[in-house]
């Protein structure tokens, strides 16, 4: 999988930009969901490799 993105796309909603991410900091522009944005990351890896993403 492409990780490219992962930690600037909510897991919740699937809102993608780059306004998202500010250093380590993930704030949905969307949703208003917060994170760390690695954690983030591997959240959306996480979905991506289950099968889960499209359920998201």
């Amino acid at each position: 999988m492409n990780p490219k993105d992962t930690s600037r796309t909510c897991p919740r909603c699937g809102h993608c930009a780059k306004e998202n991410r500010n250093g380590i900091r993930f704030r949905c522009r969307k949703g208003g969901d917060k994170a760390h944005a690695d954690v983030v990351g591997a959240w959306n890896v996480s979905l991506a490799i289950s099968g889960l993403a499209e359920a998201a």
